[in-house]
């Protein structure tokens, strides 16, 4: 277990402190069981005598001296020179450790979350976080990369430890607000038996993730195409990435097959596509997204008519271009289209 702190990392799996300084300090026993148990609890301010009780096992309240004396010994160990406490005394009521500071603006390539305010963008519609959400987001960011376990997300959200259904709740809720497809989530992952983690993107990867967004929100704004959708090949599978308008047809990816053999048969770019009749007199054309000769994902659009593709052949086929390196860099390493 990994935990961002102000003076570096606790790495409480291997019991020693990364000091940002670059100092590897050992931890007893103790001390590990102690910040665990701080850890757990960041951000709320944790009393000696439930420390004494919980950690030490200790219950007189006469040793309460005992925790004062590890508090001491730990803070020389976290000092780095920074002059930065990550462990701070609570005048009157015990200690609280301190993670490093979160992003004011968190960025998952497919939606930007200021977290200050919850609001979120780079979707098809703002929204603003609730103050749950929010706190689960702010607990999961404090800890990018690393698995909090339900217990832990409960309290940081305010719920009892054997709220479990709730949290789950929680989670899934968020994933709805955050990600293009709550059922294949790319930020909010579960680790099984460990809990969930925030996964953020590389700066290439954010950078992908904008510019899927921005096309399928080009298709939609600027050709005043019904909507739009981006997806991204992950092996033999299409998985969408983002989403544009109202789309009928594009719950389902279309045919890898087909895509594959307009894209070697096609005599140029703009004939490289598939269009596809829909019910309630709609039509929708995908166009296959290739990269150094491997299709990589496609553009999925949606019209009332399928001369409409055509008036925009052009258009289409220079935003498939667009997306074919981006989708290259979300995409798993695909088959050969040509």
């Amino acid at each position: 277990m990994l935990v961002p702190i102000h003076c570096g990392v606790l790495d409480l799996a291997n019991g020693e402190v990364r000091r940002s300084d670059g100092a590897n300090v050992p931890l007893t026993g103790a001390e590990r069981a102690l910040l665990r148990y701080l850890a757990d609890h960041t951000g709320r301010d944790v009393s000696r005598d439930e420390l004494r009780a919980s950690v030490l096992g200790q219950g007189d309240t006469s040793l309460s001296r005992a925790v004062d004396s590890m508090v001491t010994r730990l803070r020389r160990k976290l000092a780095d020179g920074s002059g930065r406490r990550s462990l701070i005394t609570i005048h009157g009521v015990g200690y609280r450790l301190v993670g490093p500071s979160p992003p004011e603006r968190l960025d998952l390539g497919h939606v930007v979350v200021d977290l200050r305010t919850g609001r979120t963008e780079g979707r098809s519609a703002r929204a603003i976080l609730t103050s749950q959400q929010l706190s689960l987001l702010r607990a999961l960011a404090s800890c990018a990369g690393e698995p909090l376990s339900v217990d832990v997300l409960a309290r940081r959200i305010g719920l009892p430890a054997h709220a479990r259904a709730a949290v789950y709740n929680a989670v899934y809720r968020l994933r709805i607000a955050v990600e293009p497809d709550p059922t294949r989530p790319t930020s909010i992952l579960t680790v099984r038996g460990r809990g969930f983690l925030l996964d953020v993107p590389a700066p290439a990867q954010a950078w992908a993730s904008h510019t899927v967004q921005s096309v399928a929100r080009h298709a939609v704004d600027v050709l005043g195409l019904g909507g739009s959708a981006l997806y991204v090949r992950h092996g033999l599978k299409l998985v969408p990435s983002a989403t544009y308008g109202r789309l009928c047809g594009a719950r389902s990816a279309p045919s890898l097959c087909r895509l594959e053999a307009v894209a070697d048969g096609a005599a140029d770019r703009t004939e490289a596509r598939v269009v596809t009749e829909l019910a309630r007199g709609r039509c929708q054309l995908a166009v296959p997204l290739v990269f150094s000769g491997y299709i990589v994902g496609a553009l999925v659009c949606e019209a009332r008519r399928a001369s409409v593709f055509d008036d925009k052949a052009s258009a289409l086929a220079s935003l498939a271009d667009l997306a074919s390196a981006a989708a290259a860099e979300l995409g798993h390493p695909p088959i050969r289209a040509a």
